[in-house]
């Protein structure tokens, strides 16, 4: 089935237009983000494709983080960050009015990126983004390691197993222990 070429007559001319209207109000670097972010999203409700919406969320969020920025007095310590992540949030919510097949996996850059761009952080919690940011990797090994060795009804590996995988020499006719 052949597409029609109306969608995207339209939004070059949308953005031909507003490109000439804005070009002495805004940057162009900043109207190209919000331009092509926008034209990804329309391409998104037109093809009802994931793979726009991703690209076209990223570029309108930092488009609107660089108008905060350059032509905004906002409270945020970092308004780019701040947009970006209400890019990520938008792919977020978007794709759940839509097509609902791109899960939740935005939610988390959009967060964090919201979190740390408005500067809505305590000391503590900027410490570990700073400088204590490896020690979540190890909880979050741990947790991976503690869903492993739990099923939904308790664990899956008894403490024979666990000492088999430990004792090489365990069911080899060896003995690690000295009789």
């Amino acid at each position: 089935m052949r597409k029609s070429p109306v969608v995207a007559g339209l939004l070059l001319i949308v953005a031909g237009l507003s490109m000439f209207f804005l070009r002495d109000v805004v940057e162009t670097r900043v109207l190209m983000f919000l331009l092509i972010g926008t034209a990804f999203i329309a391409a998104f409700f037109y093809e009802r494709e994931y793979g726009f919406l991703v690209p076209g969320g990223i570029m309108v969020g930092l488009g609107l983080g660089l108008v905060a920025e350059n032509y905004m007095s906002l409270p945020f310590e970092n308004p780019t960050a701040t947009g970006l992540g209400a890019g990520f949030l938008l792919i977020w919510a978007l794709d759940t009015m839509v097509t609902r097949t791109g899960g939740w996996w935005p939610l988390v850059p959009g967060g964090i990126l919201v979190i740390v761009g408005s500067g809505f952080m305590v000391d503590g919690v900027r410490w570990v983004f700073r400088d204590g940011w490896p020690l979540v990797l190890v909880a979050l090994g741990i947790l991976l390691v503690a869903r492993g060795l739990m099923g939904k009804e308790g664990p899956s590996l008894s403490v024979e197993d666990i000492q088999a995988e430990v004792d090489p020499f365990k069911g080899t006719g060896a003995s690690s222990d000295s009789d």
